[in-house]
C-alpha cells in the first residue's frame, strides 16, 4: 500500500489498473456469462479484498456507528407500503 502513497503518478496508474479490470469484466454482472471473457472469480475475489483494504481509512467496516437494535429492516419497507382496503363485489 505504501506505492499508493509514495506518488501521484503512481496512485494514477495503480487507479487506471483498477478501472480497466473493473470495466473488462462488466459481463461478470450478467446472468449467464460465457467464462472465457471474463477474469476467473479467484481474481475478483483478490481485487476485491484490496479494494476493501485501500478503503479502510475511512470505511467503517466494523458498523461500530450503527446500533443494530434499533434498526429494522422491515420497518423502511413498511413505512413505504401503503394499505388500502379491497372490495371484492
Amino acid at each position: 500500500m505504501m506505492i499508493i502513497r509514495s506518488s501521484l503518478v503512481a496512485r494514477g496508474k495503480i487507479l487506471d489498473f483498477f478501472a480497466r479490470v473493473i470495466n473488462l469484466n462488466l459481463k461478470r454482472g450478467a446472468i449467464q456469462v460465457d467464462p472465457a471473457t471474463v477474469a476467473s472469480d479467484g481474481f475478483m475475489l483478490n481485487i476485491n479484498a484490496v479494494l476493501t483494504k485501500l478503503c479502510e481509512p475511512f470505511m467503517d467496516a466494523s458498523f461500530s456507528k450503527v446500533s443494530f437494535s434499533e434498526f429494522s429492516p422491515y420497518q423502511t419497507i413498511l413505512h413505504n407500503m401503503r394499505f388500502t382496503e379491497t372490495h371484492l363485489d
